[in-house]
């Protein structure tokens, strides 16, 4: 089976760009969400940000060309951004009592990580047959995953 990289016809670096742009489209992005999500509401920037996340997942599964898939890549990445921080905003906001506060963001550390060791297993089993585009196209975590 071809790799990603192999498949779309990149050489070194641009595949170490495909791993690294949608972090970096990731930290310069939290700041904005967070002021959006405080003025639009966390339920909208999450909406949104479920949006934004499912048409990079559509660049991804349909790109016949590198840049394509680089870019739903960042596409991807900016929406679960958005997805995130505007949780832990919501946490923040609506979780007024500090001892249930404080157990609300220990129950969100504890259950996030699980999150990224859990999904890529299902979606092993699930997508196996269907390759690295299918994989991308539903993938919850790094880009590595």
């Amino acid at each position: 089976m071809r790799t990603e990289p192999d498949a779309l016809g990149t050489h070194q670096g641009q595949a170490s760009l495909l791993r690294q742009a949608p972090s970096m489209a990731a930290l310069l992005c939290i700041f904005p969400v967070g002021v959006l999500a405080d003025r639009w509401g966390a339920r909208r920037i999450i909406t949104l940000g479920s949006l934004v996340f499912t048409v990079g997942s559509a660049l991804v599964l349909a790109a016949p060309v590198f840049g394509v898939a680089a870019a739903g890549l960042v596409v991807q990445s900016v929406g679960e951004s958005m997805i995130l921080v505007a949780a832990l905003g919501a946490l923040c906001t609506y979780v007024d009592d500090p001892q249930a506060r404080g157990a609300a963001f220990s129950t969100f550390a504890a259950v996030n990580p699980v999150i990224y060791v859990v999904a890529p297993i299902i979606a092993a089993a699930v997508l196996g047959p269907v390759g690295w585009r299918g994989r991308r196209a539903l993938r919850r975590g790094s880009p590595d995953t």
